[in-house]
């Protein structure tokens, strides 16, 4: 009886950190995710359509850039 009833508690413990563990794990990811986030968006047609790009990246990414990258697919699919 001893020796279950102390397994018991080390379970107990064991169970007791994971749950703290990730009760701070939630928080962290909770508190993370209230950062002010800066989404860009870029319009712009291509290819006879029009396309819309909303990004949130760490470098700003311009129009020029993008018409470029369309401009270089178009002439890869292009006939």
């Amino acid at each position: 009886m001893c020796i279950s009833s102390v397994k018991q508690c080390g379970c107990q413990r064991l169970k007791g950190s994971v749950v703290q563990l990730f009760a701070l794990l939630l928080l962290g990811i909770a508190l993370g995710g209230c950062a002010v986030r800066n989404y860009q968006t870029i319009l712009g047609e291509t290819m006879g359509t029009y396309y819309r790009v909303v990004a949130n990246c760490s470098t700003l990414i311009t129009q020029d850039f993008l018409d470029t990258e369309f401009q270089q697919l178009t002439s890869i699919l292009s006939t």
